[in-house]
């Protein structure tokens, strides 16, 4: 069956896979590719695979964004930090 597509919001759970931050970026690109431009993906970040390392959530975004993602969707608690990474992160 085929589904007409917005786009997609894969789960880039790099501690699910026990991978590091860096995996991030290898997954969006490998992702990415596949589309092949149909529609966009934004990566799923979930929060606590980070354990609370603001620098490591901002780098898995920047690594999603500089592979390809359209953006990210986040999964976990909301703080004020977060936000903050957010914000600076989407400029």
């Amino acid at each position: 069956m085929n589904w007409p597509l917005d786009a997609v919001c894969p789960m880039i759970y790099h501690g699910f896979y026990r991978e590091g931050v860096q995996w991030i970026g290898d997954a969006v690109a490998e992702g990415v590719q596949a589309l092949n431009g149909k529609f966009p993906l934004y990566a799923g970040l979930y929060l606590p695979d980070f354990n609370g390392n603001h620098e490591d959530i901002r780098k898995g975004i920047r690594l999603a964004i500089d592979n390809g993602a359209a953006g990210v969707s986040i999964f976990g608690s909301m703080t004020p930090e977060l936000l903050k990474i957010l914000r600076e992160t989407a400029k």
